[in-house]
């Protein structure tokens, strides 16, 4: 049995209780929520002997781990598995993760929305096996031996299954055109029979292109408020059972050559969902949503300070902070008078506008110390 660490946010947020209802019957839950201090001194307190599932927001996981090694708890001597959800990751998230806990540890997230459902996705060992792949593959155009280093790491073996001819190809398979080439996509695998998902590109004014983003059915006799083509807006696509398997045949891929974890249940005939993020420039951080609306909020507060900006994005730092990226006006020199001010305006107004913000803040999350580039 595993010791189970929930430190999905508790209260009104759904994810932590329904993970809570489900997970009780798999092992003994310890319900720290986004409680770091909390969850280090479970780790601390029951040592090593256990095998442990932590459970929660890529961030939150991330300054676990850190948080752990400043405690000199060695993580390397633990025994666990993890699952994540809430928001995507880079792989190299994955990576270290990996090489804490080895490569027999299941690392693996799982897609869902509060308006959806839990759940609607799951990074299965087929979909682990696609998106480790199309990682490789995205590593091997600028970098063959980190790639190598990679495929060894994921698979056991450093033999790439691609030049960089094959690289490219097999990333444009699924990420469709040149200008995402560098970008890797969430891989899910989902049960159509629950959640229809189709295919709906949308034209993105503001960028004058074509976004991929998908609509779904629920077809769940359960839910109490229909959701016929629903769009929560995330950018994506749906690829059917068929399309993955024939990219993977293409280049001579064997299931058998990348399952680690010899799951005998592998081949699952169920569609793909690949995941990109938020077409709206929303992002999360440790299952708060941060809108491009509440920034532009707080900016407008200081309408001198607005004045001098042409545009800003919003992103997830390396460390897993509240990013914001700001393009000023042409002939604007007052770069770091600028960056005080916005700082000066988000720290004094950010939690009051965004409920997502005021969410970390009061959790005392490392995610809350924003970065203004």
């Amino acid at each position: 049995d595993y010791v189970i660490l929930n430190c999905w946010a508790l209260g009104s947020w759904p994810t932590g209780i329904n993970f809570f209802t489900g997970a009780r019957f798999q092992g003994k839950v310890v319900n720290v929520g986004t409680n770091l201090e909390e969850a280090v001194d479970v780790l601390r307190t029951l040592g090593p002997k256990y095998r442990y599932l932590l459970a929660g927001y890529p961030p939150f996981l991330y300054h676990l781990v850190q948080e752990c090694k400043k405690e000199g708890i060695v993580l390397s001597k633990y025994t666990a598995d993890v699952v994540s959800g809430g928001e995507g990751f880079v792989e190299e998230w994955r990576d270290s993760l990996i090489e804490v806990f080895g490569r027999s540890s299941v690392i693996f997230s799982v897609y869902g929305s509060t308006d959806k459902g839990l759940g609607e996705g799951l990074e299965t060992n087929f979909a682990y096996a696609v998106r480790s792949l199309i990682y490789i593959a995205s590593t091997m155009l600028y970098d063959k031996n980190e790639a190598e280093h990679i495929m060894a790491l994921r698979f056991g073996r450093a033999t790439l299954p691609f030049d960089e001819v094959g690289a490219r190809e097999f990333l444009l398979s699924f990420v469709k055109e040149e200008r995402n080439i560098q970008r890797v996509p969430m891989v899910f695998q989902f049960n159509p029979m629950i959640f229809y998902n189709e295919n709906h590109p949308m034209l993105d004014p503001m960028q004058k292109r074509e976004v991929d983003e998908f609509i779904t059915t629920i077809l769940s006799p359960e839910i109490t408020i229909p959701r016929i083509r629903y769009n929560i807006h995330d950018e994506g696509r749906v690829m059917l059972y068929e399309e993955v398997v024939s990219v993977l045949r293409r280049h001579t891929i064997s299931l058998a050559d990348v399952n680690p974890r010899k799951d005998r249940y592998i081949d699952l005939k169920l569609p793909f969902l690949l995941l990109f993020g938020r077409s709206d420039g929303t992002i999360s951080v440790d299952g708060a949503n941060i809108f491009p609306e509440d920034i532009e909020e707080c900016l407008h507060l200081d309408e001198r300070l607005f004045a001098s900006l042409s545009s800003f994005q919003l992103f997830v730092s390396n460390d897993y902070r509240v990013g914001i990226a700001l393009e000023l006006k042409e002939g604007e020199e007052n770069e770091d008078d600028i960056r005080r001010g916005v700082g000066a305006i988000f720290t004094r107004e950010l939690a009051r506008v965004s409920l997502g913000y005021g969410e970390l803040v009061r959790d005392n999350l490392p995610s809350r110390h924003f970065v203004i580039e």
